[in-house]
């Protein structure tokens, strides 16, 4: 076994519900807070998750009622195709830019296979690192074999957009991985991924783009985060998981799980090997020698 195979590791019925947005709602709706899906969009054609038609106007409504929604791909990863819409004094604004009803339609005209969902608000201290993008937390969890399979947190990494991934927090596209401290819940410096600084790692304190400080900003409700995050991965059995967390002022809420955790993301800033627990879980489970 290879690595990128770390996909695999997972019973075929947790790969399920983690590839299927719809899915992922109705597993994990009972465990803890999750973004509600609101409609579908099947070939341009818009329905609630009742099955019944809704039109554009429909659409406005629900995203004044809901301060926003979001479009995104059911099946789709990494933030690609997300698109947020919002009211503001009765404009509506796509992904921060004003936008007629009539080119909304048409570009939902264009959609298929879409979840549209409720716009969750994060955390002031995020908001005020950068509000341009929905910044979230991946928390890469396993299970120890040396412990009864416990799971444990291998390395959290706390992701923020930039002008070039709004409205997205895409490490990969531009945008900044700072790392947490897992006993404090505190942040590192942030790094872009080397592909896009010359294959060069650069750790910053502040925001390039809006020059607020990162480092050393805790992280609010984070030993409840922690200690409940780990409860819902021992309740499902889940081997192998990295979840995508948006923290709130009054919690935080899960947005996904990925069978694939996006292992660059986490390592830049220190080899996961290094961590004895991590390092026998993959010997376990035979992805290297043990």
């Amino acid at each position: 076994m290879t690595i990128s195979e770390l996909t695999d590791v997972n019973k075929e019925n947790i790969k399920l519900f983690l590839n299927d947005k719809i899915l992922f709602e109705l597993v994990l709706q009972s465990h803890t807070d999750v973004p509600e899906n609101l409609a579908i969009v099947l070939e341009g054609q818009i329905y609630s998750i009742k099955k019944e038609k809704y039109n554009i106007e429909d659409i406005v409504e629900l995203c004044k009622i809901n301060n926003g929604i979001v479009f995104k791909p059911i099946h789709g990863n990494r933030g690609k195709g997300i698109m947020f819409l919002e009211v503001k004094q009765d404009s509506l604004y796509l992904n921060r830019n004003i936008i007629s009803r009539a080119d909304l339609e048409k570009e939902v005209k264009s959609m298929n296979n879409y979840l549209i969902s409720d716009l969750t608000k994060q955390a002031h201290y995020s908001e005020n690192i950068f509000p341009d993008s929905t910044n979230t937390i991946r928390l890469l969890v396993m299970q120890d074999p040396d412990n009864k399979f416990e799971p444990f947190i291998a390395s959290a990494v706390h992701r923020f957009g930039t002008e070039s991934t709004i409205p997205a927090d895409n490490w990969s596209k531009g945008g900044l991985s700072s790392l947490i401290d897992l006993e404090q819940g505190t942040l590192g410096p942030g790094v872009s991924h080397p592909k896009n600084t010359n294959g060069i790692l650069k750790f910053v304190n502040k925001h390039p783009d809006t020059g607020e400080m990162i480092t050393n900003i805790r992280v609010p409700h984070w030993e409840k985060l922690t200690r409940e995050i780990l409860n819902i991965t021992r309740e499902l059995n889940i081997k192998y998981i990295g979840w995508d967390i948006l923290v709130t002022n009054d919690g935080y809420s899960i947005i996904e799980g990925n069978c694939n955790s996006d292992l660059d993301l986490l390592q830049v800033h220190s080899p996961l090997l290094k961590n004895r627990r991590v390092k026998r879980f993959m010997g376990f489970n035979n992805y290297i020698k043990k």
